[in-house]
């Protein structure tokens, strides 16, 4: 009976020494789980931060988020790891002392993912929950590059600033120079050139290593050198040389000051430290922009010869590469502005686009290589219209009632009407030609003044349409942009310009031109210009040289509905069917539209010019039916055929449309002369 009540007494004691362990053991079991999930992703962070750094794009670059950031797939792996564990962190253990810490690594995370809303939001939290938090500063500065990478540059100036002006209680270094470096990028980017070069001389003196400390003296010296302040520009490389930890930069140091030495005049010695560079083997993978940098040389100090040479070379031993599409540039440059072989300056241009088209150099190749190819082909259409134009005065010079065949047979009646219908059909083929030419002499016209700035060039085209094409709007254009040429001379008065605008408006009066010459003169606006189609036009061609096709076509064709008769109209139904060709790779929206624009508008420029490509698409199109046809006769049972559709793509047809003038369009000869091969083949 005793041990039956002893045992009684303690088994209440017992149960809660047992409740007490297991609850301590869930417990610790709870902190537990909890430091392992939080230093999991710690330890997944800093690996995953630790990739983004190391890659070949990246590890030189001293750790700053200026530049473009592709983590690989097995990196944005483990942020995506980060962002979970850190997630069931805040939504279990709202109270832990690392919530910051977890909701720093979520921001982080995102930004190196590129998903800048979701860092943006992680950063506010961090903000508003913890604002005495000791990673407030690394958010803030975090929220700056944010609203720089989501181009909201005012709110990043802003946040930037903020930083800087409170220098005095920021404890972070770091967190200063990277402030410091994002208002001079966002400076430099405005071409604010001397607040860029003081900004990125505070950032290099907060700088926490060398890779960050010499890209700060680059972006000072690059400021400086924007300034032509080449002497300070050499002595921030200089600086950036010896800052440098990695090769790398210590390369960039090196032949920026080399550069600069050449931009200052002296070349001797500058083309003397680019060959002892290029014989140091350290360099091997620089040989390429070494080599680029001694042709600069070259051509800076006037020796074309050398540059030329040079240059071809590092065309084609560094060809598929940024020095070797650079190089094909300037070898265009050169050929195309100081020797005038334009040939030659077109294939240099070709042959960069073809090698990195993707790169910048390789656009800027691609558009110059097209803007000649606009130039030949305007030339050889004014050529071919002053052959057919030639040959057409002398056919109605040499016309007779005598020269008609068979005239013996004929009554008087009968040869004066055979005689008289033939006049009229050249003289109507005359005037198509001398519209057609005239059309081609102002776009090559427009070509020398905006696409490569030649006025003096331009200047002579338009004289020529001013003088031979008086009567047309061709001539109100000429007459206007000549006055725009000396309005823009300040050696000369304004009374040439402006008799010029008043001349525009006096023989063009319902024209753009004359609009805006009244506007150049302080008159007051004239409302209802006939030319309204104009500045529809204009607007519609932004959209299209932005790639927004899709949005300019609603714009053209209320130009289709609203100026039918506008020399713009045929112009808008040509750029229609080139944008639903180029842009939006609808080929039989565009065939539909090429074929309106022919029927609608046949005796336009455009009209005449698409003419050719729509016949042989016809002729192919037939061709394809009676294949198709020939196939069913062996088929006992097949379901009906249609011919397959026929591509209207095409390389050599780009948007001559491109400059607003009055009709006018591209050449099919590319896709005409394909077809006939293919149909012989």
């Amino acid at each position: 009976m005793r041990h039956s009540i002893m045992l009684t007494r303690l088994r209440v004691p017992f149960v809660l020494i047992v409740s007490l362990v297991f609850v301590q053991c869930s417990m610790w079991d709870s902190v537990t789980a909890f430091f392992n999930t939080y230093y999991n992703a710690q330890r997944l962070f800093s690996e995953a931060e630790e990739e983004v750094w190391t890659q070949t794009d990246t590890r030189s670059t001293g750790r700053t988020w200026l530049q473009r950031i592709e983590p690989p797939s097995p990196t944005r792996t483990k942020f995506g790891l980060v962002i979970e564990k850190c997630s069931k962190l805040l939504q279990y253990h709202q109270e832990s002392a690392l919530v910051d810490n977890a909701l720093l690594m979520i921001a982080k995370s995102y930004f190196y993912q590129g998903e800048f809303q979701k860092a943006e939001r992680k950063c506010g939290e961090i903000l508003k929950g913890y604002p005495t938090s000791d990673l407030v500063e690394e958010s803030r500065v975090i929220l700056a590059y944010v609203q720089y990478k989501m181009n909201n540059k005012e709110a990043a100036v802003k946040a930037a600033q903020e930083l800087l002006t409170e220098e005095s209680d920021v404890e972070s270094d770091l967190v200063l120079a990277r402030a410091a470096m994002l208002l001079g990028q966002i400076e430099f980017e405005n071409h604010n050139y001397g607040p860029a070069k003081e900004f990125f001389r505070r950032a290099a003196e907060w700088a926490d290593n060398g890779d960050l400390r010499s890209l700060t003296y680059v972006k000072m010296a690059e400021s400086a050198a924007a300034l032509g302040e080449f002497e300070a520009a050499e002595s921030a490389y200089e600086e950036a040389l010896n800052a440098a930890e990695s090769y790398v930069n210590e390369f960039k140091g090196r032949i920026g000051a080399i550069r600069m030495t050449a931009k200052q005049g002296r070349y001797s010695a500058a083309i003397k430290q680019l060959k002892e560079l290029r014989a140091n083997q350290n360099y091997r993978d620089f040989f390429g922009e070494i080599d680029l940098t001694t042709a600069d040389a070259y051509r800076d100090a006037g020796d074309l010869e050398f540059a030329v040479a040079q240059y071809a070379y590092v065309d084609t031993a560094f060809a598929r590469t940024e020095p070797g599409v650079q190089a094909s540039y300037q070898l265009g440059l050169l050929y195309e502005k100081s020797l005038r072989q334009l040939d030659s300056a077109r294939v240099a241009y070709e042959r960069g686009a073809r090698s990195l088209p993707s790169s910048e150099a390789g656009a800027r190749c691609r558009e110059r290589a097209e803007y000649l190819g606009r130039y030949f082909q305007y030339r050889g259409q004014i050529y071919s219209y002053d052959t057919l134009l030639t040959s057409l005065r002398n056919g109605l010079d040499s016309l007779s009632a005598n020269g008609v065949a068979g005239s013996d047979s004929l009554s008087p009646a009968i040869r004066d009407s055979l005689v008289a219908a033939r006049k009229t059909s050249i003289v109507a083929r005359f005037d198509s030609t001398r519209e057609r030419r005239a059309f081609a002499m102002s776009e090559l016209a427009n070509l020398f003044y905006i696409g490569s700035d030649l006025r003096d060039s331009a200047w002579t085209w338009y004289s020529r349409i001013a003088d031979e094409y008086a009567t047309t709007p061709y001539a109100g254009r000429a007459l206007y942009v000549i006055a725009q040429i000396l309005a823009a001379d300040s050696t000369r008065d304004n009374s040439v310009p402006d008799s010029l605008y008043r001349e525009v408006i006096r023989r063009f009066p319902e024209t753009e031109f004359a609009a805006q010459s009244r506007r150049h003169l302080g008159l007051p606006a004239v409302a209802g210009t006939k030319d309204a189609a104009f500045l529809a036009y204009a607007c519609a061609e932004t959209l299209m040289l932005a790639g927004r096709g899709r949005e300019a076509i609603p714009a053209l064709e209320e130009i289709l509905r609203e100026y039918p008769g506008s020399p713009y109209a045929a112009k808008a139904r040509y750029a229609i069917a080139w944008v639903y060709e180029n842009q939006l790779s609808m080929p039989d929206s565009a065939l539909s539209n090429y074929r309106l624009l022919a029927a609608t508008y046949p005796d336009s420029p455009h009209g005449a010019a698409v003419r050719p490509m729509l016949s042989a698409v016809e002729v192919e199109q037939k061709a394809a039916a009676a294949a198709a046809a020939v196939t069913l006769k062996e088929i006992v049972v097949a379901p009906p055929v249609q011919p397959a559709p026929v591509s209207v793509k095409s390389e050599e047809r780009r948007p001559d449309l491109l400059i607003p003038t009055g009709g006018g369009g591209g050449t099919m000869s590319g896709r005409e002369s394909r077809l006939r091969e293919r149909k012989r083949d």
